[in-house]
């Protein structure tokens, strides 16, 4: 009896010991997974953002191809030397702890080494524009080289009577820079009315085809001079200012002429001058305040008044002329064309 317990209790102790064993293995299996996948499979990221941009990248002494801005990784998570490098830029050194499953972020500021400068060339299109950096109007306008300018961030404007400014922020590297601008035309509109309507039109000086209410569009910004006439009514002028982006507007109202005291005439001719200084009678049509009164040769009989008288005639640019008429007076005028006209 007491042999067969014997054997009982060695059994059982001999099945507890195997199982204890089984037990150690699996934990010791376990905690190298842990420690393997703690220190080897767990990975970090490093995003580096320098200003300036491009500068190389070295992470525990290898250097890397990228330059930044630049994500870097996977990386063993712990420390790790960070040395960035740029050419005029002091060499910028810092120790990190990449975190695990992670990406730390590094944004550096350069600093410029001592004795470095930027410089600029400047073209503009059209040229002879002003330049001003940091609101400061230099001497120079374009096409210009600007030396000695400190690194870093600058307000940059190019400006030119009768174009749109450029106004833009550049952050300048200790090296030469070329900044090539092109300019837009500034322009605006013109919308002109008068009391009454279909008025003839003068525009800084050019009979327009059109007659009122009318709008001009694409006029260079500046001051400009325009004149309305019609028959029976009092020539009328104003100046306007157009300004870049803007619809300008000029209202006229029209003055009847007082009762003409007489008549006059006029005689009308018109010769085309060639090369060798000749001439030979032309007949072109004869407009009166933009109405046709015939062809020249022509005399014609006005009333008392001043009229604008214009002479058309194909192939040639059309010739205008302002004549004041008196009363029981007749006065001549005669249109000479040419190719240069």
């Amino acid at each position: 009896m007491l042999s067969q317990i014997k054997k009982i209790t060695e059994t059982r102790s001999f099945g507890w010991g195997r199982i204890r064993k089984i037990v150690l293995v699996i934990a010791g299996c376990l905690i190298v997974y842990l420690v393997y996948n703690y220190y080897y499979t767990s990975k970090g990221y490093l995003y580096i953002d320098s200003a300036p941009s491009g500068a190389n990248i070295r992470i525990n002494e290898k250097q890397l191809a990228e330059v930044t801005p630049s994500l870097v990784g996977p990386l063993r998570p712990g420390k790790h030397e960070i040395l960035l490098q740029l050419p005029s830029y002091e060499t910028w050194y810092t120790e990190i702890k990449v975190p695990r499953n992670d990406t730390l972020w590094l944004t550096p500021e350069l600093i410029v080494r001592p004795g470095s400068f930027s410089s600029l060339d400047i073209l503009s299109t059209p040229g002879d524009a002003s330049i001003f950096i940091d609101d400061i109007l230099q001497q120079a306008t374009t096409p210009a080289v600007l030396t000695r300018i400190k690194p870093g961030p600058h307000h940059i404007q190019i400006q030119k009577q009768g174009f749109t400014s450029i106004d833009t922020i550049l952050f300048l590297r200790p090296r030469s820079e070329k900044l090539e601008f092109m300019l837009q035309r500034s322009a605006g509109s013109l919308i002109i009315n008068s009391t009454p309507s279909q008025a003839n039109i003068w525009f800084d000086g050019k009979l327009l085809s059109s007659k009122t209410p009318h709008q001009v569009d694409n006029i260079d910004i500046g001051l400009y001079t325009v004149e309305l006439g019609r028959n029976g009514y009092k020539k009328s002028k104003k100046t306007v200012n157009i300004q870049t982006d803007q619809t300008a507007s000029l209202n006229f109202k029209l003055d009847k002429l007082k009762a003409s005291k007489g008549f006059g005439k006029i005689l009308i001719t018109a010769a085309i001058v060639t090369q060798n200084d000749r001439e030979r009678t032309s007949f072109p049509a004869i407009f009166i305040d933009d109405e046709i009164r015939g062809q020249a040769p022509s005399t014609l009989s006005l009333p008392v008044g001043e009229y604008t008288i214009e002479a058309r005639l194909s192939g040639f640019s059309s010739l205008q002329k302002t004549v004041t008429i008196l009363a029981n007076r007749t006065i001549h005028h005669k249109f000479e064309f040419s190719k240069n006209n």
